[in-house]
C-alpha cells in the first residue's frame, strides 16, 4: 500500500504544487520572447512559438489570449499527444497599429494539470513605410519554374529618403529595384522579387532586408515564403510515432503523391524496430504504412527513412520513444 500511495503522489504532485505546475508547462516551449524589430506598415510579421510535449500524457491548450490587440495568437492544435509538437503563432497587426508595441500572450493549459505560460512579443511598426502587398508568397510553384512577385514600397516624409541596398541570404532569390516617384513629401519604389528555377523542392520561410538611409532604423524586413512542388511530394516530412510501451506497436502512414503514376519499390532505415510496408500498385497517390515496435524502456527513435520509387526517392524523418 505504501508503494501505491507514493506513486499516486508522484502523479499528482504537479496538480497541487503551483510552482511545479508552471515549470512543467514553461519547459514545453523552445522560446518565451520574440522581438520583431522594425517592420513596415502592412508588412507581414509572424512568429511561431514551438511546443514539444516530452511527457507521457497528452496536453491540452484551453486558451491563448493577448494583452494587446496589436498581437493575435493562433493555436495550431489545442491537443498535443506525447512526443508530438505544436505551436502558438503570434501575428503582429501591422495594419491597425503603429509605433512601439508590446504584448503578453497568456497560454492556458488544463490537461494534464492547470498552468499558465506567458510569452512576450514586441516590435516597432513604422507609419512612414508601407509594403504592398505585405509579403512575398510563392505558393504551389513547380520545381524548375521561375516566379516573380512585384512589391510597391511607399514612403512619406523626407524627400531625401532612399533605399541604399537590398540583402538576402537566400541564393535562390534575386531582386530588381527601381525608383518610380520622388517629391511632395513622398518616395516610391517598385521592387521585383524573383525565385530562381534552381530552388529545390520543399517549403522555406526567409526574409529580404530593405536597407535605407534612416540610421538606427535603417533595416526593414520583407517576409518571403515559398512552397515548391517536386516530381514527388511527401507528407508529412517529419513523422512522429509518439511514445509506446515496450512490446507495443504503433502504425502511421506517409503520403507520397505525384502528377504521374508511380510505384514504391523499396525502403531503407537504420532502426530494426521500424517496418515499412510497400504498396504494390502503381498510382498517383501512395499511402505507405510505417510501424514501430517498442523494445527497451527509455529507447529513443530518431531515424530517416529513404523511400525509393519509380520516379526517384524521398526521405521522411521518423521520431518516437519507448516508455
Amino acid at each position: 500500500m505504501r508503494i501505491v500511495t507514493a506513486v499516486l503522489l508522484g502523479v499528482f504532485v504537479v496538480c497541487v504544487t503551483p510552482v511545479a505546475a508552471q515549470d512543467w508547462a514553461k519547459s514545453l516551449f523552445e522560446s518565451h520572447r520574440h522581438d520583431f524589430g522594425v517592420v513596415a506598415r502592412g508588412g507581414k510579421a509572424e512568429y511561431s512559438f514551438k511546443i514539444t510535449n516530452r511527457y507521457q500524457q497528452a496536453i491540452h491548450i484551453a486558451e491563448a489570449r493577448s494583452s494587446c490587440g496589436c498581437t493575435t495568437p493562433l493555436v495550431a492544435a489545442d491537443r498535443i499527444a506525447s512526443g508530438e509538437t505544436g505551436e502558438i503563432l503570434a501575428k503582429f497587426n501591422t495594419r491597425s497599429f503603429l509605433g512601439q508595441k508590446e504584448a503578453t500572450i497568456t497560454v492556458v493549459f488544463d490537461e494534464p494539470a492547470y498552468a499558465e505560460v506567458q510569452l512576450k512579443v514586441s516590435g516597432f511598426i513604422r507609419s512612414d513605410v508601407v509594403f504592398t502587398p505585405g509579403s512575398v508568397n510563392f505558393s504551389d510553384i513547380q520545381k524548375g519554374e521561375e516566379a516573380v512577385t512585384p512589391i510597391e514600397i511607399s514612403y512619406a516624409g523626407r524627400e531625401d529618403w532612399a533605399i541604399t541596398d537590398v540583402r538576402s541570404r537566400n541564393s535562390h532569390l534575386s531582386v530588381e529595384l527601381a525608383e518610380t516617384h520622388r517629391g511632395q513629401g513622398g518616395v516610391q519604389y517598385q521592387m521585383s522579387v524573383k525565385l530562381q528555377p534552381t530552388a529545390p523542392p520543399g517549403a522555406f520561410l526567409d526574409e529580404i532586408s530593405i536597407i535605407t538611409n534612416d540610421g538606427a532604423q535603417r533595416s526593414i524586413p520583407l517576409v518571403v515564403e515559398a512552397r515548391i512542388q517536386g516530381e514527388l511530394v511527401v507528407s508529412p516530412p517529419l513523422l512522429s510515432l509518439g511514445t509506446v510501451e515496450p512490446g507495443e506497436t504503433v502504425t502511421k502512414k506517409v503520403l507520397i503523391k505525384s502528377e504521374h503514376p508511380f510505384r514504391v519499390t523499396g525502403a531503407t532505415a537504420q532502426t530494426r524496430s521500424l517496418n515499412v510496408k510497400l504498396p504494390g500498385e502503381s498510382k498517383k497517390l501512395q499511402l505507405v504504412p510505417v510501424t514501430f515496435r517498442g523494445q527497451s524502456s527509455g529507447d529513443k527513435l530518431n531515424d530517416t527513412v529513404r523511400l525509393e520509387t519509380s520516379l526517384g526517392s524521398v526521405e521522411v524523418k521518423i521520431t518516437g520513444s519507448v516508455k
